[in-house]
């Protein structure tokens, strides 16, 4: 790769970061830091930066170093962070659905060039990643999310600058690569449905993808092979994760023994809402039933969090016991193990089986 190629490759990987979400401060100016690239304190700097930068021995080592940086990153991104899941506990045919994802045309995930990724074109075949006891199924879908922009008055034609216009919003429209992907766990027999970037994307747009997964697998397989609609029964977990002594929770929404509701979303400065008073003391005097939850857990890298999201609502928790259903979650995770971490809890903590 020559070293034009080099800094197209690495700023386009950075405007994939920033279309996803991440942070430069905390999630991309360390891997830019990493390889002794000077980091800026803007995406617009940063871009500009890179484009400075002269050929030289030690500038394509710094470019080639930070592009695998990247490249490593982004794919365990791409694997286990910010998806939003359901799961399907040990169907009677396992075997068979796995069987007719292996029939699809793939390509092995870990050997793909980083820029293949960032290219805004759906893929036709789907990408495999083999990690332990799981096989993950990766299919490549570009999306359109818009985003709001606050322009200045001054931006409108003169005619109309002296209307008494205050403020001027446009919206943009982003195309984004997204990564939706279909893990079948042979250890587990389980098969977990994963849509890309939770964060981004509405529960509707997301439970479509994951609706289109299974169409994926029933279009690809013969009238015997189904995929079962019975997803795992996530609702329980939301109180034991709450009852969890480790880990911090950072958002929860609950009711109270004498029928009142409460919403709570931690502060900056504080670590965890269970610190708070009322879940010391209150406790003692009130049951609390749970249903809605964001808990977080701490990792070697400081700038890096887990984080399992549950949401339910009021109407669903006061209704009868039997209609207490959640086939949905979120989890942001920075590796394979620590994303099946929280995959087990889920399955411990949940109802299996039951029909969503």
């Amino acid at each position: 790769m020559n070293f034009d190629d080099m800094k197209e490759t690495l700023t386009d990987l950075i405007k994939l970061y920033r279309k996803r979400g991440s942070s430069l401060r905390s999630q991309v100016n360390p891997l830019i830091n990493k390889s002794g690239l000077i980091t800026q304190a803007s995406w617009n700097n940063t871009f500009t930066h890179l484009e400075q930068y002269e050929e030289s021995e030690i500038t394509r080592e710094q470019f080639s170093a930070t592009i695998e940086a990247f490249r490593k990153d982004l794919f365990n991104k791409i694997l286990y962070d910010n998806k939003f899941i359901s799961i399907i506990n040990k169907p009677s045919n396992y075997a068979e659905i796995k069987q007719c994802l292996e029939a699809f045309t793939s390509e092995p995930f870990d050997d793909i060039n980083a820029s293949k990724l960032i290219e805004d074109e759906d893929e036709d075949c789907c990408y495999k990643s083999i990690s332990g006891s799981t096989t993950t199924y990766i299919f490549k879908k570009i999306r359109k999310y818009s985003v709001k922009e606050d322009l200045k008055v001054s931006a409108l034609k003169l005619e109309y600058q002296n209307d008494g216009y205050d403020k001027l919003f446009a919206y943009v429209d982003i195309s984004l690569p997204c990564f939706d992907s279909i893990i079948m766990d042979d250890e587990r027999k389980i098969i977990i449905l994963a849509a890309d970037l939770s964060s981004i994307f509405q529960v509707d747009n997301l439970r479509g993808a994951v609706a289109s997964l299974k169409t994926i697998i029933r279009k690809g397989s013969s009238e015997e092979v189904k995929i079962s609609d019975k997803n795992t029964n996530f609702f329980p977990a939301i109180q034991k994760f709450y009852e969890e002594v480790i880990g911090n929770v950072k958002e929860l929404a609950f009711k109270t023994d004498d029928g009142v509701a409460h919403y709570e979303n931690a502060k900056r400065g504080i670590s965890c809402i269970k610190d708070g008073d009322f879940h010391i003391g209150g406790t003692d005097v009130a049951d609390i039933e749970a249903y809605k939850i964001r808990k977080t857990y701490s990792t070697s890298d400081v700038n890096q969090e887990n984080s399992v999201y549950l949401v339910s609502s009021w109407y669903v928790l006061n209704g009868n016991l039997g209609e207490r259903k959640l086939g949905e979650a979120t989890i942001s995770a920075s590796s394979y193990k620590e994303f099946f971490v929280i995959v087990d809890k889920l399955l411990d903590w949940s109802i299996l089986n039951d029909e969503i």
